[in-house]
């Protein structure tokens, strides 16, 4: 089995954590060491799941991981990788990619040249809902995909270590953190990036806009809305809704629903889905890890990645200048 070095004890860490452990139940990748600098969450974290504890980055890279899986926070993720990538380990990280767009270049230039994966964990393209829509939309199923419109909110993440999500020059607001998830889906339902991006947002609780709605621009002329928020009360779920728009027919889902989506098309003809019981989080994790085996490129490319920071870049530069911003102004 390969085995994985752990970077984060946190939200994420624990679910990729527990992923490992299905994976190692099928024989394919077991965690060997965690390291976080926040050392209690890292020792709950190795016991929990029968890791080694690493007290430093030393001890970390003495167990020789054969590959890193990093969940620390978003500034922290191009130091990372780039010293993982040095040493010749593959490495699987966090969305976002990195937390400018100079990080993310460097950190997809090092991977090519040093031939090791790097796969970034952009989750919902891996759930099967998302994905099963997503093939729906690439064999025609709604016709030409003209909107798409998701959001994705929750209470503000309180649990984030030393308050790191309250400050934005590290974690970008929703519009980065949060929204992504949606930048990217969608960036990969209508084939790119879009040509631009207007978004607005209020503040609620924090000293940045802590509710957004970006309007995306396609070049095929389709739109998309993305609403994303940190403003839910406290002991809210997060609550993620999507629709999509053709020419053919609607679909939607609802993760407060039954798991299950449904379309509707012209003439009362409909049809109804649920999701075999997949996890999305381990679905991509056994990704990287079939990837690493089997010595082939992640579906998810290091381009792709850098496409989504830089849309939700210009979504950040559009709320803040009040006007629509295109994507060619958002350079490194």
């Amino acid at each position: 089995m390969l085995r994985i070095g752990l970077f984060g004890a946190g939200y994420a860490a624990h679910h990729h954590a527990r992923s490992f452990q299905r994976l190692s139940a099928m024989g394919l990748a077991q965690l060997g060491a965690v390291f976080s600098r926040d050392l209690q969450r890292a020792e709950s974290l190795a016991r929990r799941y029968g890791a080694q504890l690493c007290p430093d980055l030393e001890a970390f890279w003495e167990t020789n991981p054969d590959a890193v899986d990093i969940c620390t926070p978003t500034p922290t993720h191009a130091e990372y990788a780039l010293e993982a990538i040095r040493r010749g380990k593959h490495v699987l990280v966090e969305k976002p990619i990195a937390r400018t767009l100079q990080e993310a270049t460097a950190m997809v230039r090092a991977a090519q040249q040093s031939g090791v994966i790097l796969m970034v964990a952009h989750e919902q393209r891996f759930e099967p809902d998302c994905r099963r829509a997503w093939e729906i939309v690439r064999a025609g199923g709604l016709g030409r995909l003209r909107m798409a419109r998701q959001v994705i909110v929750g209470p503000y993440p309180e649990w984030s270590t030393d308050d790191w999500f309250a400050d934005f020059d590290q974690s970008g607001g929703p519009l980065l953190d949060l929204a992504i998830h949606s930048l990217d889906y969608f960036n990969w339902l209508f084939g790119g990036p879009p040509l631009r991006v207007y978004a607005i947002g209020v503040r609620r609780r924090l000293t940045f806009e802590d509710h957004t709605v970006a309007l995306l621009r396609y070049p095929d002329g389709g739109l998309a809305w993305v609403e994303a928020s940190w403003g839910m009360p406290r002991g809210s779920p997060l609550i993620v809704r999507t629709e999509l728009i053709g020419t053919a027919g609607v679909l939607q889902w609802d993760s407060q629903g039954t798991a299950s989506f449904q379309i509707w098309k012209e003439g009362g003809e409909s049809q109804a889905w649920t999701p075999i019981d997949v996890d999305g989080f381990t679905a991509e994790i056994q990704h990287f890890v079939e990837c690493i085996r089997q010595g082939t490129a992640p579906e998810i490319r290091g381009e792709e990645a850098i496409a989504a920071l830089r849309t939700a870049l210009a979504a950040i530069a559009s709320l803040q200048a009040r006007r629509p911003v295109m994507l060619e102004e958002v350079s490194e």
